[in-house]
């Protein structure tokens, strides 16, 4: 699966938020949870469910 900045994400543990960083080597990203005051967490791609939501390009 693919992820991607702005991308928002469900996490395995129910949580959703939006993926704020894409860090390369290793894979991971800084995720941001609104419902947390805006807490930002580094979560590695094994944690992430599916994406529920993407910027549509045109």
């Amino acid at each position: 699966m693919i992820v991607e900045e702005h991308d928002v994400v469900l996490l395995k543990d129910g949580r959703e938020g939006t993926v704020v960083y894409v860090g390369k080597d290793p894979l991971g990203y800084l995720v941001e949870f609104p419902e947390d005051e805006g807490e930002v967490e580094e979560i590695s791609p094994d944690q992430i469910e599916r994406v529920t939501w993407r910027i549509k390009e045109q």
